[in-house]
């Protein structure tokens, strides 16, 4: 069964009516090639290749429920304190009407509604070049599923305003690879700076501030490789310490962790989701963005 779906979202299940229980779907975008490039670059970030997998990029809230932690507010609840720690520009005083900038640590402390936190859902897409379509993972089509299914069909009517549902095929199955990092050349920071900022570095000035002094302090220890995260891993910077035997994988988002991986396992532990990394505790640490940041990054790159 092929269904067409032409409009802005959907909410209901009622709209899948004639798909069966438990048979896997897929969402899919035909004429993939006729599309205008600004939105097939908007919605790929990356070149297509039909060998690889991809998430796509966090432009909207679908897309970004698909491959990041995401929450709902409670507003029947009572707000809450929420407190985090943020490195910032600030200023002080220096004579005859001036003052100069410095940097601190900075807790701030706020109240907020309540809010229940989701691991994303992390449907892969992939482009079949002899069809010119792309095709998204397939779904088992159940009640449990329905919001992943839902929230896959909006990404893509959000992004190209019509997609077609299908239970057909599977022949896609085992033949896609998911590419999770993108090696870069040197692992000099003046190097290796701007590149980083190209890829990962779009978001508010303050998150980007923050990114970059983390990084710098991470570079500082002189790490052999250094690779930029893509798809589940977008955001994310991995860093090779050969001397200490860990690889260090570091987000843009000051709400996600530093990863610290054994060096040798680091790169097939990170092709599996986040989700599986924390419930299976596979990280060997997780260091939150705070002020005691430095102090533990720095213990383990010392030793």
């Amino acid at each position: 069964m092929e269904l067409p779906i032409k409009q802005k979202y959907i909410i209901s299940k009622n709209v899948l009516f004639g798909f069966r229980k438990d048979v896997p779907i897929r969402v899919i975008i035909n004429n993939f090639s006729s599309i205008e490039k600004s939105s097939r670059d908007k919605f790929t970030d990356q070149e297509i290749n039909e060998n690889f997998g991809f998430l796509p990029i966090n432009d909207n809230k679908y897309s970004e429920r698909n491959c990041e932690r995401w929450y709902l507010i409670d507003k029947s609840k009572p707000k809450e304190l929420y407190s985090y720690d943020l490195w910032c520009t600030r200023y002080r005083w220096a004579g005859r009407g001036k003052s100069e900038p410095y940097y601190d640590w900075v807790s701030i402390n706020r109240m907020r509604y309540h809010r229940d936190y989701f691991d994303p859902y992390e449907v892969n897409f992939f482009f079949d070049k002899e069809k010119d379509c792309v095709v998204s993972d397939s779904i088992p089509f159940n009640d449990a599923n329905f919001n992943k299914i839902k929230n896959t069909i909006n990404l893509v009517l959000k992004m190209f305003g019509e997609c077609i549902v299908s239970d057909g095929d599977n022949e896609y199955l085992g033949k896609i690879e998911i590419v999770k990092w993108r090696f870069l050349p040197s692992g000099h920071w003046t190097d290796d700076k701007e590149k980083i900022i190209q890829r990962t570095g779009r978001g508010k000035k303050q998150e980007i501030e923050n990114f970059m002094h983390d990084l710098e302090i991470l570079y500082s220890f002189k790490p052999q490789k250094v690779a930029i995260g893509e798809n589940g891993f977008r955001g994310y910077v991995a860093m090779c310490f050969e001397n200490q035997k860990v690889c260090i994988l570091e987000s843009k988002f000051p709400l996600n962790a530093t990863y610290v991986f054994d060096i040798d396992f680091w790169e097939d532990l990170s092709k599996k989701t986040k989700t599986n990394i924390i419930e299976a505790k596979l990280a060997k640490h997780r260091f939150y963005h705070n002020k005691n940041w430095k102090d533990e990054i720095t213990k383990v790159l010392e030793k």
